[in-house]
Parts: structure tokens; sequence; C-alpha cells
């Protein structure tokens, strides 16, 4: 119990309840128990606030696991977007190392196509997804397209050409890769 009204102590999402007094409070109680209705204007105000109330606090509730979920799914989001730039990382290297073994400014195989302008490196998927990653100084583009497998293929390539990568100048690491929507 607290003397001060409900706006006094910074309660702004219920009504204030109505006191019934000791005889109405035991007149409903009675009623309860025999399943009775009681037909009062002042009882049937207290049952319309106790409801209002009730309502609010099963919404608050349902904020409550609204808020968590979309917590969580940002989460995820963050975790899936730190992975993204892990694999675009793993890619621009494989896509450097290529380029630089070959001596040329664009490599074409069978799934990706390698580029290099002489400021932007882009690492393009010929499946019709288009550009997963593009590497210009410390900015990074980072697809939502792009997917573990791509990383995974590119690892397998970067892998068979690594007694040709010792030696070779490859980009850093994306710290904040600039991610655009989906292409």
């Amino acid at each position: 119990m607290d003397h001060r009204s409900l706006k006094d102590q910074g309660v702004d999402d219920r009504w204030p309840q109505i006191h019934l007094g000791v005889a109405a409070a035991g007149m409903l109680e009675r009623a309860t128990k025999r399943e009775a209705l009681v037909q009062h204007p002042k009882v049937d105000r207290f049952r319309a606030i106790q409801q209002f109330n009730d309502r609010v606090a099963d919404l608050d509730r349902a904020i409550a696991v609204e808020r968590a979920r979309l917590e969580t799914e940002a989460t995820e989001r963050q975790h899936l977007e730190q992975q993204r730039q892990a694999w675009a990382w793993s890619m621009t290297q494989v896509a450097v190392s290529v380029l630089q073994t070959i001596q040329q400014a664009t490599y074409e195989g069978k799934h990706y196509r390698f580029g290099w302008d002489g400021k932007t490196l882009t690492v393009e998927a010929k499946d019709g997804r288009g550009v997963l990653v593009r590497h210009r100084g410390d900015q990074w583009f980072v697809s939502d397209q792009i997917t573990e497998a791509d990383r995974d293929y590119c690892q397998t390539q970067g892998q068979a050409l690594q007694p040709l990568l010792q030696g070779l100048a490859l980009p850093p690491p994306p710290t904040v890769p600039k991610t655009y929507g989906e292409r």
C-alpha cells in the first residue's frame, strides 16, 4: 500500500482502483462462493477497472515477450553479419591471391568473377546474385546474398593456392564493412 496517487508514484499504465469497503468486499466474496452475481454501480465500476488493469498487465507481458524476441533476433542478425564479414575477408584473400598469381586484373572462374580496377576489388557470383564483396581502401560492401558455401568454396580454392600465396600482400580484414540491403 502506498498513500501516494498512481500519478505521484509514476504509474501511468493503470487506472486507480476504487475502495469498496469491508461490507462490499465481504458481499462480493460471499457472492463469488455462491457463484451469484452482484449488481451495484460501485461494484460494476470496480470490476471494469479491475478488468482494464488486468488487460493492461496482459499487454505489458506480451510486450515484454515481443521485446525479448526482437532482442534475440537482433543478436542473431549481428552474429550473422559478423560471420558475413569473416566470409568476405576470406573471399577477398583468395581473390587477391588469384589475381596476383595470374597477374591479371580480372579472373573468371566457373562460379565467381574476381576483378581489380586499380582501386576496388570485386568478388561477384556468376549465379545471378551479383556482387558479393566489394573492397576499396577501408570501405567494405558485403552483400546479404553471401553464404557460407561461398566462403567454403573460396577457402578450398585458397588452400589449393596456398603454396603460391607466400609473400603476397593481402588486404586487412574488414572491421566495419558497409552493408547495404539485399541485391
